[in-house]
């Protein structure tokens, strides 16, 4: 069976993609909690720039943003186990 982008990407490929990655900003102006901005980091995109009003997000998305920088990704079901059972 014949693979087709992106499935077919070499890793050449992907290389040139994170640096591309690396060199560009994005501005999210109307970020709620933060999907965007949280993804925008994980790839590696050098500058994000998050603008929300709402205080209660802009909490969230400061501790998120700050939690995915010094502790990286969570594991599947981590969430889950650490709050379901701590009741």
């Amino acid at each position: 069976m014949e693979l087709r982008p992106p499935f077919a990407l070499s890793l050449e490929h992907v290389s040139l993609l994170r640096e591309k990655l690396r060199s560009i900003s994005l501005l999210n102006p109307f970020t709620g909690f933060g999907s965007i901005p949280l993804e925008a980091v994980r790839l590696g995109i050098s500058r994000v720039v998050a603008v929300e009003l709402l205080p209660t997000a802009c909490v969230f998305l400061k501790a998120v943003l700050r939690y995915s920088k010094t502790q990286g990704t969570l594991r599947r079901g981590y969430l889950q186990q650490k709050w379901l059972n701590s009741g």
